[in-house]
Formats: C-alpha cells, sequence, structure tokens
C-alpha cells in the first residue's frame, strides 16, 4: 500500500470511477442506466458542493473509491454525512485500503461539521456489515422503504 494514493475525486476522474460504481450496482440487482448517463451524474457528484469522492490509486490507476452526500438534519439541528457506493477493488482488499479510504472520509465529514456519519449495507455482505462494525459503526432499528416513481429513460 506504500504507492498508493487517498484524495478527493477530480472531473478528470470520472472515467475511471464508473467502472466500479457499476460493479458494485450489480450486486443490488437494480436495471443500470447508461453508461453516459452514469458518468454524467458521477461528473455532476464530484462538482456538487453536497458530495465528495474520496478514491485511492496507485500509479495513475483508480481502484477504490467512497462517496459522501452531506445533509442537514433537522433533528439534530446539524449536517450529517452519508456515505455510499464504497468499494475496493479485488487485488486490492484486506490490505488496509479500505480502512485507509474510510479514515480519510470520516475525516472529511469532520471537517464539515457532521454530528453523524450513516450508511447503508446490502444485506447480502456480511463482510462489509462486519468492517463497519469494527469501526463503531452500529446497527439501527429502521427500514427502508422505497416506490418507484419513474424509469430512467437511459436504462440498458
Amino acid at each position: 500500500m506504500n504507492d498508493t494514493t487517498i484524495r478527493l475525486a477530480t472531473v478528470q476522474d470520472t472515467l475511471q470511477i464508473l467502472p466500479l460504481i457499476r460493479s458494485l450496482a450489480l450486486v443490488s440487482g437494480e436495471d443500470l442506466p447508461s453508461e453516459e448517463a452514469m458518468s454524467e451524474i458521477i461528473r455532476q457528484q464530484i462538482e456538487s458542493d453536497l458530495h465528495e469522492y474520496v478514491v485511492a490509486e496507485t500509479r495513475g490507476q483508480i481502484f477504490g473509491c467512497i462517496l459522501i452526500c452531506y445533509y442537514l438534519s433537522t433533528w439534530a439541528g446539524a449536517p450529517y454525512a452519508m456515505f455510499q457506493d464504497f468499494i475496493v477493488q479485488e487485488p486490492w482488499r484486506n490490505q488496509g485500503v479500505g480502512s485507509t479510504i474510510l479514515a480519510y472520509a470520516r475525516n472529511r465529514a469532520r471537517i464539515k461539521k457532521c454530528v453523524r456519519i450513516d450508511l447503508i449495507v446490502h444485506s447480502s455482505l456480511s463482510e462489509a456489515k462486519q468492517f463497519f462494525e469494527r469501526w463503531g459503526f452500529r446497527r439501527i432499528e429502521r427500514d427502508l422503504y422505497r416506490i418507484r416513481i419513474g424509469r430512467s429513460n437511459n436504462a440498458k
């Protein structure tokens, strides 16, 4: 991991982040939009003040990322962060890269004065659940509900 850099993504990283997010999204069983549509969303997230991608790279190749989304909580009267799209490609797993990405992202949330960090883990990812529990995340009793109100015209 000594030649790995952890940093905030730039718009130039969009095309390297895209395959990571697409591979992660396949776990959900959802229909994915076109690569063009996803690239545009990633670009908009990178340019937004309410989102930050943290990436891990070595020799110019991005192999891991996490998306930080910032929200304002009326209940807490303060900002909080939601971590999404966290992935480290297989050859680099279990080498401390995920922990380094998570520590960097947690520090970003602290800089933004967030009072908590939320995340959702797909029910089939038991190793991910254990990873986050080792970091002090605790499962809270809430149910996620969803309703589809439209379908992307870009789905393939």
